[in-house]
């Protein structure tokens, strides 16, 4: 709606700024009754979650209706009326509700016998943090609100839209965050990587669009000539003809009118004859932003409507604020000595919106229907910006007969190809800035649409076809095995890190089984010679322990890296926890991810990636102790765990290991690869009492050290 809002020429903009206020009403009913549920709703609430669903759904029903009178006075007589200042109060103060919501259910999550204030400050346990979390997320909304008051108070448009773009964006990707992270159940990585690559696709097209609109609208300039006389004079079909005549700008200014910027000073009566198209009229309204209403006042924002039913002149519609001009500027008025012209000057008056812009210009009107325009001053270059109020630039000259024709529309140009008869002739500037602006937007727009779409459907097949299905398979093998199912062989689905786990996992399993068959035969055989042969008996036994102990170590060690794999880790780290239980003894976590490792593959080959493994390997088991555990948890994934060691001690061990990869270089014949390490780092606590909690908790760290740029270590408390 706030594209609409943006792209769309003044008519069609209000049906979207009709709507936007219920839609977001609605929205709020199911967002506070969202914020009483999460994670839990709790009975002490339930009272003051059903006060805020009757006070939302009021707001709502108020919202719904203005709405609809707003429709109807637009449609039915093409009248025009903004909201009234109340209502942004009313929606900033319901919207402080889900913030406030959030806070009560953080304090009613966690159940210590502390102060409310000591909760708030650090929650503990993960659904009171989740719903503090959440307390941001619609703070921004709450602010947003704040931002939507400060319109009625001249905060720059600029300002407001773009905090609104940008503030909701934020929101929503904060939303999708604390949600995924806070939900009791999990969320794939497929899930992860799409909502992320479509919010980063989103936030790089707006930000794209906010630096280059302004330069680009920038280049548009009306065809409006300073220095410059108009003539329109009533022609026989009943309409007038236009041309340029000699410049003639009347000096003798007359009377200061008494005119501003607020509703009811935005018009001065003057009684002065004058026919128009056919009809004769006595009274004139004078109006600061270059309109003169002919018989009756007129209400400026009923320009916005498709049809205009008072007869208007107008030389240059520009919203201006006479209450600014020096001593010397305003508008004036000044009928002749034969009272046969009236002369009304805008005379160097500020623009509202750019007070550093000041317009000069006349009409002079005679009582048989001639009228002329002169500009004497027109601030070119002029500032077009599509977040700002048609009336902010230069929007259009020329007339309206109050009974036919369309403002919002090309129009003509004057003088030159206006039809003679025409009864509504109006140069449109405003149409022609957006006519200029969409040749930009109109792109911008169908990539952001189309790319969307891509990444909506095309990518979550990629990811589920490239890294879910294998992992699935991996998976299942795993399990297999753990089973004792030995003889399982896996497909190898990609030539990456997956496949490369696979092949040898497949190896691994090939050789297991190989290992326990000739074992079993070799008992079998051995068996029957035990009574005649118990010396020749004791030396193979003695033999087969050797080989099954160098079993052992082979099952546990990464066969390219010789670091502990995946599957002694757990058993190592189960071990650690219970040790630290009794011994009541810190224990750490680092866990390690190579950087563009892919990139890395791609650009020098898979000999180059595994050369980056093992010497990343060296260089580690060179910095840690004797006691600290290093295993190869994925591709190109290392965990260490530091038994003994709290957290302060873990994060300087991980900055040693992420500096000395920065500065290594992992050479090889004449091959030279330099990576950096992104690092998360983590301390067994009470609220991750078991193993997969901490586990994720180390792996969400290096996940945010990934988001904030890579290189770096996160902390995680």
């Amino acid at each position: 709606m706030l594209l609409l809002e943006a792209g769309l020429t003044p008519f069609y903009r209000l049906l979207a700024v009709y709507s936007q206020n219920y839609v977001l009403a609605l929205a709020l009913v199911f967002l506070i009754q969202f914020a009483y549920n999460f994670p839990r709703s709790y009975p002490q609430h339930r009272l003051e979650a059903r006060a805020t669903l009757f006070l939302s759904l009021a707001y709502f029903g108020w919202e719904f209706w203005f709405a609809l009178n707003r429709y109807i006075a637009l449609f039915s007589s093409d009248h025009v009326y903004f909201r009234p200042v109340y209502a942004g109060y009313f929606m900033a103060a319901v919207l402080l509700i889900a913030p406030v919501a959030f806070l009560r259910q953080t304090i009613a999550t966690d159940s210590r016998d502390v102060s409310w204030w000591r909760k708030l400050w650090n929650p503990q346990g993960r659904e009171a943090r989740g719903a503090r979390a959440f307390v941001g997320v619609f703070g921004i909304l709450f602010l947003l609100g704040l931002m939507n008051v400060g319109l009625d108070y001249r905060l720059p448009p600029i300002f407001y839209y773009a905090a609104m773009s940008f503030g909701i964006l934020i929101a929503l990707w904060w939303f999708a965050i604390n949600y995924i992270n806070f939900i009791p159940v999990g969320i794939s990585v497929q899930v992860k990587i799409s909502v992320l690559s479509l919010t980063l696709f989103l936030a790089l097209l707006g930000s794209t669009g906010w630096f280059i609109a302004p330069p680009y609208s920038a280049i548009f300039q009306p065809a409006l000539q300073d220095r410059q006389t108009l003539r329109f004079t009533p022609a026989g079909a009943g309409g007038y003809t236009a041309e340029e005549v000699g410049f003639n700008f009347e000096e003798d200014l007359g009377e200061k009118l008494v005119l501003s910027v607020d509703d009811a000073q935005r018009f001065q009566k003057v009684d002065f004859p004058f026919s128009f198209l056919g009809t004769q009229y006595k009274e004139l309204y004078i109006g600061n932003a270059g309109i003169i209403s002919i018989g009756t006042n007129f209400s400026l924002p009923n320009l916005q409507a498709e049809h205009i039913h008072h007869p208007i002149i107008v030389p240059l519609l520009v919203d201006l604020d006479p209450q600014r001009a020096a001593d010397s500027g305003g508008v004036f008025m000044r009928v002749d000595e034969s009272n046969q012209r009236l002369i009304v000057t805008w005379y160097n008056v500020p623009a509202l919106y750019f007070p550093s812009k000041r317009y000069t210009f006349q009409a002079v009107l005679y009582q048989n229907g001639v009228f002329e325009f002169t500009y004497n001053g027109l601030p070119a270059p002029y500032a077009y910006s599509a977040d700002n109020a048609p009336q902010a630039m230069p929007w259009f000259r020329g007339f309206v007969s109050g009974q036919s024709g369309s403002i919002h529309a090309g129009g003509c140009s004057l003088p030159g190809s206006c039809l003679p008869g025409r009864q509504t002739v109006v140069q449109n500037y405003y149409w022609e800035f957006r006519q200029h602006l969409n040749q930009l937007m109109l792109p911008l727009a169908t990539i952001i649409v189309g790319g969307s779409l891509i990444l909506l459907i095309g990518l979550p097949l990629l990811l589920n076809y490239s890294i879910n299905r294998p992992l699935k398979t991996l998976t299942r093998g795993v399990n297999a095995m753990e089973d004792g199912n030995l003889s399982i062989e896996l497909t190898v689905q990609q030539n990456d890190e997956i496949g490369y786990l696979t092949s040898a996992f497949n190896k691994m399993a090939a050789r297991l089984n190989m290992l326990v068959s000739d074992l079993e035969n070799q008992v079998e055989k051995r068996t029957d010679e035990l009574a005649q042969a118990n010396e020749k008996l004791q030396k193979q036994l003695w033999e087969i322990e050797i080989l099954q102990a160098e079993l052992k170590e082979q099952a546990v060690r990464d066969p390219l890296t010789n670091a502990y794999n995946r599957r002694f880790f757990y058993e190592i780290l189960s071990r650690e926890i219970h040790k630290m239980e009794r011994e009541a003894a810190p224990l750490s976590i680092i866990m390690i991810d190579i950087d563009h490792f892919k990139a890395v593959n791609d650009r020098y080959g898979h000999a180059a990636g595994d050369m980056v493994l093992v010497g990343l390997v060296r260089m580690i088991q060179q910095q840690i102790r004797r006691s600290d555990v290093l295993c190869r948890y994925g591709g190109e994934e290392f965990v260490l765990l530091l038994p003994g060691m709290g957290l302060q001690d873990a994060y300087r061990r991980a900055e040693v290991l992420r500096t000395a990869c920065e500065n290594m270089a992992f050479m090889d014949d004449d091959l030279t690869v330099q990576v950096t390490i992104s690092i998360g780092v983590v301390t067994y606590q009470e609220d991750t009492p078991d193993m997969e909690k901490l586990l994720r908790k180390v792996d969400r760290a290096v996940y945010d050290a990934k988001n904030c740029g890579r290189n770096c270590t996160i902390v995680l408390e």
